[in-house]
């Protein structure tokens, strides 16, 4: 999806320690903002992200304008 690529399938190879499937993109931010969900992110915020396309598809379909900054890996550990 990242890449927007047209692929074909042809086989399931599972690797995961979770099992088959389990894949979860989260949107992490400060205890002390009053964020619930993504619609609360105000315009103009910071966001990391390895997955660059799938991020500015998400914030668009929102409406919400950000600053998108690439991270090559172990992008919790880049909080200010």
């Amino acid at each position: 999806m990242e890449s927007d690529s047209d692929v074909v399938e042809i086989a399931d190879i599972v690797y995961s320690k979770m099992g088959e499937g389990i894949v979860k993109i989260v949107i992490a931010v400060p205890n002390d903002k009053d964020i619930k969900s993504a619609k609360d992110i105000k315009p103009g915020s910071r966001v990391s992200t390895e997955y660059p396309n799938l991020t500015r598809k998400f914030f668009e379909n929102l409406g919400i304008r950000f600053d998108l900054r690439y991270s090559y890996g172990a992008t919790e550990a880049k909080s200010p």
